[in-house]
């Protein structure tokens, strides 16, 4: 049954009706979202307060929410004000209408299902050029700093174009047209974002605080507060007089920095072989159309943002979810289901479809989008809703979960070559792939209740397989969220920003460790890159210096050859020059490191 509504819900009220027994009786799944406004509504801030790090505390969901439901008898629906219809006493809020509006198949090739173990013959051989690329990128990028790593995804130009449009707002839209704005000191602004992802104070001010127990010298000396401030009250991505041009676009504000990041993130190809497309939530508690909240998630408020990584993190490709379907998506596959549309627009970054296999769960998967994939060349596996066995002939998860643990039914499609496989574990899990095999068997370890301890049941391969190669998506957005900047401000595409800040900083983790086999933590290299920005700045010191081991300075701020002063104090110190003994009174004033007049170029040159 499918409920439409008059009017805008509240979340009370959609509440209510989620918990309706009636409702929930053939409902597979249901997402909450806030419908988006009007694209050529120019503001910029939120009524947050910004000067407070953190999370915010949120009491309610503001704005007119959506409600979307997949039913056994169709795979979305929609519950928002885009129906008059009258509305029936039984139900005070929804009634029941049927949609005409139907989804494009991606092929039309009838199953012809069997009981028999799967042979494919119509994918090609599989390619090595995942290999090759990871090779070509190693050769480039193999003496390469944090710092210089970071710099590939957060290139010149990038930052040259948010100075661009930055300094274009503060003069067209807020009329300062006395702001200047440098690309160093886009990458100061940087690094203090970067900073406050591991060094977290109550308020973004205390960082310039006079107070010792509060202020932070190493950001005091690289940009005044006021300057800090202003950059971040100005900083723009796109220009508001293309806001008419652009209004079926939801995400406007940030949709050049998104096509940058994606272009920076893919430059040296695809180059691992397993992916996985799944979903991230960017974290929002203020007030704008774009957010969503879904129930039963770890993070429930915030923007969600679609995503094609590889198995270990890395992120090749992602999207903003702008909600209903916009001209931008009906140009990108909009006829197709949600679940496809996202699969194949994400996939079209992928220039040799036969080196790589992707993973995907169940909101995603469906017989006629492994179909299509096969036809591409894609080698492909997900998780599979029981609404979408395409009459597949398996048992029921209700007989099979009153087998043992290990148990498994599964039938192969022998005219379009996929494999549906059904596991008894703890519940019933429904697997599809057009390349797995079910055999060799593998051994998983589980909990016995009744004897109380643990043993081995059997789990096919495909279930193995899909297991280690899934969590790509979630392993970014775990690394992201370790040292997330902390920083918030008015502007509701602030958090957007800073995401694509935390995802540039963990990709050139990934990469260094995968070409240095290096097992650096992501701490450290965070640390290193924030150092050398908040270094860019940095002034000659009045007073007695903190002297720092040679051995703490990063490579990026050694050998930046900017800003190395030679000072001098009264009390001399050992030398910190390879080989050298005296003990002069001069230092590097950057650097904090005591060197004397021979030994101070060759210790910045490499």
């Amino acid at each position: 049954m499918d409920y439409y509504n008059t009017r805008a819900l509240t979340l009370a009220e959609i509440e209510d009706i989620i918990n309706d027994p009636n409702f929930m009786e053939d409902v597979e799944s249901a997402d909450i979202v806030v419908l988006p406004p009007e694209t050529d509504y120019l503001t910029d801030e939120d009524e947050a307060d910004d000067d407070i790090l953190g999370i915010a505390e949120v009491n309610d969901v503001p704005g007119e929410l959506e409600l979307q439901y997949t039913t056994s008898q169709s795979e979305r629906v929609e519950v928002n004000d885009s129906n008059n219809t009258e509305i029936p006493a039984s139900h005070p809020k929804c009634t029941s209408t049927k949609s005409n509006k139907r989804k494009r198949i991606l092929t039309d090739v009838s199953p012809t299902w069997r009981k028999v173990h799967p042979s494919y013959t119509k994918l090609p051989t599989e390619g090595k050029g995942a290999t090759v690329r990871f090779e070509n990128m190693k050769t480039k990028l193999i003496e390469k700093t944090p710092c210089e790593l970071f710099e590939t995804m957060f290139t010149d130009d990038v930052i040259d174009y948010i100075t661009k449009e930055t300094v274009r707002y503060a003069s067209a839209v807020k009329n300062d047209t006395k702001f200047t704005l440098s690309s160093e000191d886009i990458k100061a602004f940087l690094g203090v974002l970067l900073f406050s992802g591991y060094h977290k104070l109550p308020s973004e001010r205390h960082y310039w605080s006079e107070q010792e127990d509060l202020g932070v010298n190493i950001v005091k000396n690289c940009m005044s507060r006021n300057k800090y401030l202003k950059i971040k009250s100005y900083i723009h991505f796109n220009d508001n007089d293309q806001a008419n041009v652009n209004k079926s676009d939801k995400g406007f504000k940030v949709r050049p920095l998104i096509i940058q990041m994606n272009e920076k993130f893919q430059q040296w190809g695809i180059f691992v072989k397993e992916l996985s497309i799944d979903e991230m939530i960017v974290k929002y508690f203020g007030k704008h159309g774009l957010k969503q909240f879904i129930r039963g998630k770890p993070i429930r408020f915030g923007y969600k943002l679609w995503a094609l990584c590889s198995s270990n993190g890395y992120c090749f490709q992602f999207d903003l979810y702008c909600g209903a379907e916009t001209s931008t998506n009906v140009a990108r596959n909009g006829d197709l289901a949600l679940g496809s549309r996202v699969v194949v627009n994400l996939l079209d970054c992928v220039e040799d479809a036969s080196s790589h296999c992707v993973y995907f769960d169940n909101l995603f998967t469906s017989r006629d989008l492994l179909l299509y994939l096969q036809q591409k060349g894609f080698r492909a596996t997900g998780t599979l809703r029981e609404n979408r066995l395409a009459k597949c002939p398996i048992k029921d998860s209700k007989s099979l979960g009153k087998e043992s643990r290990g148990v498994f039914d599964y039938r192969f499609d022998s005219s379009g070559e996929i494999l549906f496989l059904k596991w008894n574990d703890n519940k019933c899990v429904t697997i599809a792939t057009n390349h797995e095999t079910i055999e060799p068997l593998h051994q998983a370890a589980r909990w016995d209740r009744k004897n109380k301890e643990k043993k081995q049941i059997p789990q096919p391969r495909v279930l193995k397989q899909y297991n280690i190669h899934m969590s790509g998506v979630d392993q970014h957005d775990w690394n992201v969220g370790k040292y997330a900047v902390q920083i918030r401000a008015k502007k509701w595409y602030w958090a957007l920003f800073t995401r694509m800040i935390d995802m540039a900083v963990v990709n050139s983790w990934i990469i260094y460790k995968m070409i240095n086999k290096s097992s650096m933590p992501l701490l450290t290299f965070r640390r290193a890159i924030a150092v050398t920005y908040l270094k860019l700045g940095v002034k000659p010191a009045l007073g007695r210096p903190i002297m720092s081991s040679a051995s703490k300075i990063f490579d990026d701020v050694r050998y930046d050859s900017k800003s190395h002063f030679m000072g001098t104090r009264d009390k001399q110190r050992r030398c910190q020059g390879d080989n050298c003994k005296s003990k002069p009174l001069t230092f590097c004033v950057k650097c904090q490191v005591t060197l004397c007049k021979q030994c101070f170029v060759p210790y910045h040159s490499k």
